[in-house]
């Protein structure tokens, strides 16, 4: 929430609504104020004025708040500190997005004699600023962008590196030291792609390769597939939009 919001709830609202209290009650108990007890009612009471607006704020606004970015009734998607009062006690929150994104593609390698296609899920985070609200706002067009950009950079990496398409030849990999390694060249692809507001998986935990790999074997002496074959055309004004380097 802003800044100034929590200071109205936390210092604002508590200063108005304890000190007025307390001088209300102080000229209506007139001559009362000299008893101790009548001076311990007054000071509980105002401590409870006090807190009331810290513990409306704590329980009834602030709980609404979730990590990520809130996408508004009217289409807006907005950060945490961003978001008004009204729109909280409103319902124009409609769902939160969390910044953390698992994205499930297939990708395909290419061997020496046949290529090989398997599943993976790539674990992608948003960052919490403007950037990443970009991405957020048109995440139904981006994400699909994102998987041919994803698709595109391991292929290519495949192609120069025949040994990716070799470690899953078998179907399963060998090993967990094999699949560590695999991963980290699906990371090293991976890093190639540079879109603003998106982060990748900075270790072999945020990547899973499905242990399901479909072979297509290639005719001999048969041309090497091109890209286009593979469904892998970039729609190049949305990576503009994305700020895709």
């Amino acid at each position: 929430m802003p800044k100034s919001i929590r200071l109205t709830f936390y210092l604002l609202l508590p200063l108005i609504l304890g000190g007025g209290g307390l001088i209300l009650m102080w000229l209506i108990a007139g001559a009362q104020t000299a008893y101790p007890p009548v001076l311990a009612l007054l000071g509980t009471i105002t401590l409870l004025l006090a807190l009331l607006p810290m513990l409306f704020f704590r329980f009834f606004i602030h709980s609404q708040i979730q990590q990520g970015f809130a996408r508004l009734s009217d289409g807006q998607i907005k950060l945490p500190n961003e978001l008004k009062v009204g729109a909280l006690l409103g319902d124009q929150v409609e769902s939160w997005m969390p910044t953390e994104q698992v994205v499930q593609t297939t990708v395909c390698l290419q061997g020496i004699q046949e290529r090989l296609h398997v599943d993976i899920e790539v674990t992608i985070h948003l960052s919490p600023d403007r950037t990443g609200k970009l991405f957020a706002a048109q995440i139904s067009k981006a994400m699909p962008q994102l998987e041919k950009n994803i698709q595109h950079a391991i292929y290519s990496a495949s192609r120069m590196d025949p040994a990716m398409a070799f470690s899953l030849n078998g179907s399963t990999l060998l090993n967990e030291d094999d699949e560590a390694v695999l991963k980290s060249k699906f990371l090293s692809a991976l890093e190639t792609i540079a879109i603003q507001g998106l982060s990748f998986p900075v270790d072999t935990r945020g990547l899973r390769i499905h242990r399901n790999v479909r072979k297509e074997r290639l005719r001999a002496n048969a041309p090497q597939p091109h890209e286009e074959e593979l469904d892998l055309h970039l729609d190049g004004d949305l990576l503009k939009s994305l700020g895709v380097s």
